[in-house]
């Protein structure tokens, strides 16, 4: 009987011990302003904020500036940048939400953090085809303004700048965008990665 009441206890300790670091974590992700999810949200909406000021300026310059070319990669611009903001609300509600009852937080933080990481991977490799049409679009600004659009017909060095611009610029404003996405996210990121690593090794 002593031996049975010893195994008792002692599987009642490792459930008050598991409980006790679930409830630690849980803290350590959304108890306060500076929990890990509430900077990810944080800065997602940060992010956001900036995308709609964004946008109202190419809105702006789509309504202002009468130009085919212009308004046609202008209006894609306008498309991408809604889809990145519905994109960014999509991933708070349904990325950066609270687990569910019945769900551990090892389960939680591990489809968390896949999800997020290939949330950024996609978005980064979505940012390389829109990064040539923003060029594009900023490149036809003076030339339609100056009524000199037929220059990116007709003018081969005109044309030679723009695809000089296409290989330079791409990969450097690639690779500024996974920096800054480094900065505002990978931190945060790292921290829900190491209460993940913590909760394996009480396994």
């Amino acid at each position: 009987m002593t031996d049975l009441q010893a195994l008792w206890d002692k599987h009642s300790t490792r459930e008050e011990q598991s409980k006790a670091l679930q409830e630690k974590d849980l803290l350590r992700l959304h108890s306060n302003k500076n929990a890990p999810l509430a900077k990810l949200r944080k800065n997602i909406y940060i992010n956001t904020g900036f995308a709609i000021v964004i946008l109202i300026g190419f809105l702006g310059l789509l309504f202002y500036i009468d130009g085919f070319l212009f308004r046609l990669f202008t209006g894609i611009l306008c498309v991408s940048y809604v889809a990145a903001i519905l994109f960014n609300i999509y991933m708070v509600r349904n990325y950066l939400r609270e687990p569910a009852p019945d769900q551990s937080l090892k389960e939680y933080l591990t489809k968390l953090l896949n999800n997020m990481n290939k949330a950024f991977r996609s978005v980064e490799l979505i940012a390389l085809m829109i990064y040539p049409i923003a060029m594009t679009a900023g490149f036809l600004l003076p030339l339609t303004l100056e009524g000199k659009i037929d220059l990116i017909y007709n003018e081969p060095v005109v044309q030679g700048i723009l695809i000089a611009c296409y290989i330079v610029l791409t990969p450097l404003c690639w690779y500024f965008a996974k920096y800054m996405n480094k900065v505002a996210f990978g931190k945060y990121l790292n921290q829900l990665e190491d209460i993940l690593k913590d909760l394996n090794r009480q396994d």
